[in-house]
């Protein structure tokens, strides 16, 4: 039975146009309308804080202009009602109708307000209610300067729907941005808490619907989990055999770079691949039969591509995964055409990884059998764009990678993005310790091993990228972040692997 995502567990992420327009819907059906949602959220701002900050009594609020300060004089309320010591700090006078609403509610209960330039927070917590949605370039004076003393305060900081310098549908940070301790989110998850520089400032991130409803159909993205993937994996027949999980081929491991492709080749083995060869450098073959001997390894050098056994190999395999450790040299040049050349000529799918993307960006062309697994730096180069701009915009790139090249594609980082062009998703699992050599290849491998397993190839996608993470956060428990290395990634695998297994 085919497997079809687990939509009615699904995680939705809400651009900013799609929230507003939920939050209109709202407001049409509420007497009182924005007044009233404003006040919940105010209200769900206040219970939060004293759950979580039940013996604070400082708070210290700093409000825009736009409705995100609204809730945040809201708040100013309830606390000061309460015994809580409030200041508020603005640069003006709300310019939104109901923040005008609230501020003035605010007044009336005793509060004065002080100018945001004397913002310099010594006890207590912050509550950022500065921008919110409302921000796509960077912050200019004061908040410039009030954003550098929130974060130079060393205070506990409670960011409202998004931290203030944050770009809500991005993840994109073009000047200072808040760094806060909790992000409580209004409506729903919105795409630039998960992806981008949100991951770095949002800290824990809380979402309050305010009672609002919302369908799948209003999701711009979602988020890559368990429950959206459970069942993927198909349960094994007692009377399985290795021909019934596919045979993946490695192409990859120029001469000193054959760690990349043995650790692609173990990653796929240890995903449940039936069989796996590898086309790697003569130099490397004992080494690759000494620590994996399940491996089928074939050598070719420089000198003697052995052209018509890479054929035979790439003719036998039901995928191919190429570029981990490929180089760009002759040596990996010859190998990468045979495959695109038998990609021309098949419909089997492959994965590009590595050196395979440098190559193809070099000659771009259209793959709609393959998977790219870039990071930033090779997706600027597959779009000839620059880094800053791949990362400014992280879904629409990974949807302009399957626009060009007709292939899925993942735009690996933190909150690593999954594309084919229709939907996109977005894994928030892993963690720094990630940040070394060989991880990439691990994860080129693990999709491998499950395109093997006739997974369709988004899912292959999805799955992958959620393993790769998941494994990295169950090995950093016993390995730590300083040191984690790609292996431990392919040891931990088994424990996520099975929990995607059919029941």
């Amino acid at each position: 039975m085919p497997f079809t995502l687990n939509y009615a567990n699904a995680t939705p992420v809400f651009d900013t146009a799609s929230i507003k327009a939920l939050e209109q819907e709202a407001m049409s059906i509420t007497s009182g309308g924005a007044s009233v949602l404003m006040e919940k959220a105010g209200m769900a701002l206040f219970r939060y804080i004293q759950q979580h900050y039940p013996t604070v009594t400082a708070y210290h609020i700093v409000c825009g202009t736009g409705n995100n300060g609204g809730d945040g004089f809201v708040l100013a309320r309830l606390a000061v009602a309460t015994g809580i010591r409030v200041q508020v700090y603005i640069d003006a006078e709300p310019k939104a109708a109901d923040a005008r609403i609230a501020y003035s509610a605010m007044r009336k209960s005793g509060i004065e307000p002080a100018d945001a330039v004397h913002l310099a927070p010594v006890d207590g917590l912050v509550i950022d209610c500065i921008f919110g949605t409302g921000v796509s370039n960077a912050p200019r004076a004061p908040w410039n300067t009030c954003i550098e003393r929130i974060n130079a305060a060393a205070l506990p900081v409670v960011s409202v729907d998004v931290p203030s310098g944050l770009d809500a549908d991005t993840g994109h940070a073009p000047g200072t941005v808040v760094v806060a301790d909790h992000t409580l989110t209004f409506i729903g998850l919105k795409p630039g808490l998960l992806t981008g520089h949100g991951p770095a400032v949002c800290g824990r991130i809380i979402v309050d619907t305010l009672g609002t409803v919302s369908t799948n159909n209003d999701a711009a993205a979602f988020v890559v989990t368990k429950a959206l993937l459970r069942g993927v994996v198909s349960k094994r027949s007692r009377i399985a055999h290795k021909g019934a999980y596919g045979h993946v081929l490695v192409v990859g491991g120029d001469a000193g770079y054959g760690g990349a492709a043995l650790l692609t080749a173990t990653a796929a083995l240890r995903t449940g691949a039936g069989l796996v060869s590898v086309v790697t450098h003569t130099d490397h073959v004992a080494g690759f039969l000494s620590a994996r001997p399940e491996l089928m390894v074939n050598g070719v050098s420089g000198t003697n591509q052995r052209t018509d056994r890479v054929k035979q190999l790439l003719n036998d395999a039901d995928v191919v995964v190429v570029g981990p450790g490929l180089g760009r040299r002759a040596f990996g040049r010859a190998l990468y055409e045979l495959v695109i050349e038998h990609l021309n000529r098949t419909d089997k799918p492959a994965v590009l990884d590595a050196d395979a993307l440098n190559l193809l960006a070099e000659q771009p062309r259209y793959l709609p059998s393959a998977l790219l697994t870039p990071h930033p730096g090779e997706a600027a180069r597959l779009l000839n764009r620059s880094v800053a701009e791949i990362n400014a915009a992280r879904l629409h790139a990974a949807g302009d990678l399957v626009s060009q090249y007709g292939a899925g594609a993942v735009l690996k980082g933190a909150g690593s993005v999954v594309s084919d062009g229709e939907q996109a998703f977005i894994c928030t699992a892993g963690n720094p310790g990630m940040a070394s050599g060989g991880m990439g290849d691990v994860l080129s491998g693990i999709i491998g091993g499950l395109l093997a397993q006739r997974l369709a190839p988004t899912h292959a996608l999805m799955a992958g990228v959620w393993l790769h993470a998941v494994s990295a956060d169950m090995a950093v428990t016993d390995c730590g972040e300083q040191g984690l290395l790609a292996g431990d990634l392919i040891d931990a695998l088994h424990l996520p692997l099975s929990s995607l297994v059919q029941l």
